[in-house]
């Protein structure tokens, strides 16, 4: 059920329906994960490159097998460069090969139909994320217990305290 309670729309399954390939968790290096061509997403890596360092590498990106490309992860990716420009040690999450080249778990699989698909996937996977918004005084509740269990993983959420309390009152701050 989606957020208005809509069932989603989904097409039936028919006996001419190809079967699903099956999704792989490969571990490539670092150096030849290739990012979609155009990639209208923003990040701010500074945020994703604390988030890995507090928690470690937990958000899988995924590729395209059709063109050995990102059509997920691109700012997760460019947070890992940026740690290992910086002399920094792998996360956990991150294996390393016989030469110290950083592995990096990708969701392989998937083939597009068409670039205009692979694009397509690109901009609704942070599109989805995008519109799902929050629970304004849900929110507020897990990050001030957040904040008194686990002061570092709050801090690494960017969030400050007086931002909490204004979530809790119920106005928006995000």
């Amino acid at each position: 059920m989606t957020q208005q309670g809509r069932k989603p729309n989904m097409a039936p399954v028919t006996p001419h329906t190809p079967p699903a390939s099956p999704r792989r968790l490969s571990y490539v290096r670092l150096s030849s994960i290739r990012p979609a061509g155009r990639n209208p997403k923003r990040h701010d890596v500074d945020h994703l490159v604390g988030l890995i360092q507090e928690h470690g590498f937990v958000d899988i990106p995924e590729a395209d097998s059709r063109t050995d490309q990102l059509v997920g992860g691109h700012g997760r990716i460019e947070a890992l460069v940026y740690l290992r420009e910086h002399g920094q040690p792998p996360p956990e999450g991150i294996l390393t090969d016989d030469d110290g080249e950083w592995l990096v778990p990708i969701i392989e699989g998937w083939q597009s139909r068409s670039t205009a698909q692979a694009e397509a996937v690109g901009v609704g996977l942070n599109e989805a994320t995008a519109r799902g918004g929050w629970d304004q005084r849900e929110l507020a509740a897990v990050l001030e217990d957040v904040h008194a269990d686990e002061p570092s993983a709050f801090e690494a959420l960017d969030f400050t305290a007086e931002a909490t309390n204004t979530l809790a009152d119920g106005a928006e701050v995000i």
